[in-house]
């Protein structure tokens, strides 16, 4: 098993998506030919401070994590959660859809607190580890972010677009974090451009350049 799929196992077997969006952003660094390009949505690419994030990271705390996830952290966030969702979709209203179909039992649940936990303690050592391979990705890539997005804000992917050369950002009026629910539609096509695309790139045989210019 090669070094890339063994970091990909550990990070899927152990539910961190932070170390599993760092090897995804990894991965396209060093086999950008094996990459058509990347469609990024309301991503954290740069170290800030965050206070939010190190009250998260408690729930990973040996020890004490363990007993904040079967005891406080399960009613603190059954409290938080109406602020939660509005901090996640503001601007915009959360979907209806949304509100019936969203479990807070299943995202309360200890081992998702702890899940969540190392998602958190891991955003900022993964931002510092990327940030210097950002300028030495040649990939297409659009970039989308909400207007108002209060997780992850939209000057980070400013910031982005601004090291990847030849890349496009796509800004969604009124929406916030959650892009993907509130314009479904542009997401989709900029991931199914991109797949068209994927036919006559350089140095990949039957692949050709993405124009991200048109995505704009």
């Amino acid at each position: 098993m090669t070094t890339d799929r063994k970091l990909y196992q550990t990070a899927k077997a152990t539910s961190r998506y932070a170390d599993l969006v760092a090897w995804v952003d990894g991965l396209s660094a060093r086999h950008q030919d094996d990459v058509a390009g990347l469609v990024l949505l309301s991503g954290y690419y740069f170290c800030t401070l965050r206070p939010d994030v190190l009250l998260a990271a408690a729930g990973a705390l040996p020890m004490l994590g363990a007993v904040l996830r079967y005891t406080v952290s399960p009613l603190l966030g059954w409290l938080q959660m109406p602020l939660l969702k509005w901090a996640m979709f503001s601007p915009a209203r959360v979907p209806a859809r949304f509100e019936a179909e969203y479990s807070p039992a299943m995202a309360l649940r200890p081992s998702q607190i702890r899940a969540t936990s190392v998602d958190g303690a891991l955003m900022i050592p993964s931002a510092l580890a990327l940030r210097r391979d950002y300028k030495d990705l040649t990939l297409p890539a659009v970039i989308i972010a909400g207007q108002g997005d209060k997780a992850a804000f939209r000057r980070s992917s400013e910031r982005l677009v601004a090291e990847i050369r030849g890349s496009v950002l796509q800004i969604v009026s009124g929406a916030g974090h959650m892009v993907h629910h509130l314009a479904p539609r542009q997401v989709a096509q900029a991931v199914e451009r991109m797949t068209e695309a994927s036919h006559g790139q350089p140095g990949v045989p039957g692949r050709r350049r993405y124009d991200v210019s048109a995505a704009a």
